[in-house]
């Protein structure tokens, strides 16, 4: 007797979405830290805080491997990303209306995701996934129809990019995930992020803040905890989960990030945004429809 269709979320789902929410949460904390604090100052720090957290775990627990020559790459690859991911999303969300900005990143990521599935990890869609991704791009611009306004190209276009680099700390941390410890990924990730932040600071001539108990140094905190425990859940989420279904996964992060700015910042939640997030929560559901991932 065949198997009825039906809904299948798999640990490596329920992860993924674990992670938006962590993601979400970092996002109010980076709200309050302010674009004076710094573009890539701001990454600096928050990626030594996360160095310390991660190498603090691996020495406790034990947790590292010899590093592959042939993995180099990757973890270069994921390091560099995710500095600039970093630093052209904090400039996106600085200098374009928020709507603007969010929309851009999310849609070129999600779009970027189901391209490098496609090309590097030979995933084929399915008529779910494919219903699936449809509604979660189709949510994603109900969502933000409201806020949606005209804006210079340029900084669109770093939008765009910000959203291309998520992508791709996203999806290629799938070549080095199964092999190595998460925090160890996590450690050097940070390490590599850091250091290429660095030098930009340098030629930017930012100031640098001296550690102070202040809100923008507290949020930069609270931010590098989120978004440390987001990304040690999304990178093992997308150790079982496709590139393509993950990405809508994560647009759940708008769907969590409007719900918080209800409670801590007291916005309106429009008619826009419920019907907006429950496409994107459709999606999610069509996109793991009869589906183990």
């Amino acid at each position: 007797m065949p198997i009825p269709p039906r809904l299948f979320l798999s640990r490596g789902a329920n992860t993924l979405m674990a992670g938006a929410l962590c993601y979400a949460a970092g996002a109010i904390a980076y709200r309050l830290i302010g674009i004076e604090f710094g573009i890539f100052y701001v990454t600096l720090t928050r990626n030594i805080i996360m160095v310390i957290i991660a190498a603090v775990i691996v020495l406790a627990a034990r947790q590292w491997m010899k590093i592959d020559l042939n993995d180099i790459r990757w973890f270069a690859l994921l390091g560099i990303s995710g500095a600039l991911a970093n630093a052209t999303f904090f400039v996106a969300l600085n200098i374009l209306p928020i709507g603007t900005a969010l929309f851009f990143l999310y849609a070129l990521a999600t779009f970027a995701s189901l391209a490098y599935g496609v090309l590097f990890f030979r995933e084929r869609m399915t008529k779910f996934t494919a219903v699936g991704f449809l509604l979660g791009i189709g949510g994603l611009a109900v969502l933000f129809s409201e806020t949606l306004r005209y804006a210079p190209l340029l900084f669109i276009a770093i939008a765009c990019l910000a959203g291309i680099l998520e992508a791709t700390w996203n999806i290629f941390s799938k070549k080095i995930s199964l092999r190595y410890p998460l925090s160890q990924i996590l450690a050097i990730d940070s390490s590599i992020a850091a250091f290429t932040t660095l030098p930009l600071i340098l030629i930017t001539g930012e100031q640098m803040h001296a550690p102070a108990l202040t809100v923008p140094w507290i949020a930069v905190f609270a931010s590098a905890v989120t978004v440390l425990a987001g990304s040690y859940l999304i990178i093992f989420g997308y150790r079982s989960v496709e590139a393509h279904r993950g990405s809508i996964l994560l647009l759940l992060e708008v769907v969590f990030g409007s719900i918080f700015a209800y409670f801590f910042f007291h916005e309106a939640l429009s008619f826009s945004t419920i019907l907006g997030g429950t496409l994107i929560g459709a999606g999610v559901a069509a996109m793991h429809y009869n589906n183990r991932p």
